[in-house]
């Protein structure tokens, strides 16, 4: 009696068991079935481009396949076609999801952010993408094209200043209303449009040179008087390595943050950089290092100095004797026998050096070799691997390539700074431009 009944038993569970698999693949063809329905029903919508319609079909197919890609995919095409900017790029990152390797979605997103000229957007999908993917020829003309869109920024002063970047710290002067005020790096007015002259700010010493009224003295970022002489000054200027130049009684020599005074004794004083400042006495040009003693004689007709006075932020010099100008090192020998008929200050650390010869602009490397022939009419120095020439009558970038990258609209424009900023000139105001990477 036992034994039937175990065999009973044992029957009725083969039996409930193929009935469960009868009940499993019954169900599955018939969710395929359905798949099948919503899919096909989505494309006829589609290619009648009743777009609503397709989406909400594939929609319930993909319900019915989560991890489907190439349904992800089209769902995102329709919320593109639809016009739903939040739907398209939820898709697309759901497709990312599935499959990271794969280009595609990608791509289309990049692509997406690129026309409506949200660059940063675009160039943060495409280093993402590089991440996963080793060698996509699309994604790497992406990459070339993304990395030199700038965003322009419409500070609109009649004057600014060179960047002058201290750490993190990036202010610029700026003109507007017969007044200088300081700019942060993006736009945004940090000190008023106040005063007659504003220098560079000098992290270390946490102040810039200021003038108002006739009357010199240090401020902080806040506008605010922060040191302030006993002596009445013709000019301050900006600190760097401890030091600033400073004029009274007509010569030019150095102050710390004391108001100590040194060798005052110039008939000009630059400002300190890599240990190393431009002087002049009798209309002849040295270099002198941060204990004030020199470097070169007084042996040059004229050293070139940006905005705030500073001859060196990059390991070199231009010098002038006679006629030609040369490239110095910090310990003030040539780096070259090359000479020039004029040197623009370097941009950037290594990178190439605006020069002038037969009355053409072309560029050197820091060793002082030509390596794009001079054929511009004006040019700034590399950074970035970007320089500013002038084409016709308008100023562009060119790459290392000697290649056009940024088009020539602008009336003037300046090298970019280490963050990615860059001076131009739209023929009445300054504003400047920020390559996308960099943009915030």
């Amino acid at each position: 009696m036992k034994k039937n009944n175990s065999t009973l038993v044992m029957i009725a569970l083969i039996f409930a068991t193929l009935i469960g698999w009868y009940s499993v693949l019954n169900n599955r063809a018939e969710m395929q079935q359905k798949y099948n329905d919503y899919i096909i029903k989505a494309q006829k919508f589609e290619e009648k481009e009743i777009y609503i319609d397709a989406l909400e079909n594939y929609r319930f197919a993909l319900e019915l396949n989560s991890g489907d890609f190439d349904l992800t995919v089209k769902i995102s095409d329709m919320y593109y076609k639809l016009g739903d900017k939040d739907g398209f790029i939820d898709m697309s990152e759901a497709a990312i999801k599935i499959d990271p390797y794969n280009a595609e979605p990608y791509i289309k997103e990049a692509n997406y952010y690129t026309d409506i000229s949200d660059y940063h957007n675009a160039l943060e999908v495409v280093e993402r993408a590089k991440k996963w993917i080793d060698d996509n020829e699309e994604l790497n003309i992406l990459m070339e094209i993304l990395s030199v869109k700038v965003v322009n920024k419409y500070i609109s002063f009649e004057k600014c200043m060179d960047w002058h970047i201290q750490g993190e710290e990036n202010y610029v002067p700026s003109y507007s209303g017969d007044k200088w005020g300081l700019i942060d790096s993006n736009g945004r007015k940090v000190i008023l449009s106040d005063f007659d002259y504003l220098g560079a700010y000098n992290s270390e010493s946490g102040v810039l040179p200021a003038c108002k009224e006739g009357v010199w003295y240090y401020v902080d970022l806040n506008g605010y008087k922060k040191l302030i002489g006993d002596e009445k000054y013709q000019f301050l200027g900006s600190f760097g390595n401890g030091l600033a130049p400073a004029q009274r009684n007509n010569l030019y020599g150095y102050i710390d943050k004391d108001f100590k005074e040194q060798r005052f004794e110039f008939n000009f004083a630059g400002c300190f950089a890599e240990n190393v400042a431009a002087v002049q006495k009798n209309k002849k040009w040295a270099l002198i290092s941060k204990d004030l003693k020199e470097i070169t004689g007084y042996d040059y007709d004229d050293i070139k100095l940006d905005d705030y006075g500073f001859c060196s932020m990059y390991g070199l010099v231009s010098a002038k004797k006679g006629n030609t100008w040369q490239l110095l090192g910090l310990d003030g020998k040539s780096i070259s026998d090359e000479l020039f008929d004029d040197i623009k200050l370097p941009a950037a650390k290594d990178e190439p050096i605006a020069v002038k010869l037969n009355g053409k602009w072309g560029f050197v490397d820091i060793k002082g070799k030509i390596i794009i022939q001079p054929t511009y009419r004006d040019a700034g120095s590399f950074s970035l691997g970007l320089a500013p020439v002038q084409v016709n009558d308008n100023w562009g970038y060119i790459n290392l390539e000697n290649e056009l990258k940024i088009e020539s609209v602008y009336a003037h424009a300046k090298p970019f700074s280490a963050d990615g900023r860059a001076v131009i000139h739209d023929g009445y105001f300054c504003d400047f431009i920020v390559l996308c990477k960099y943009d915030e």
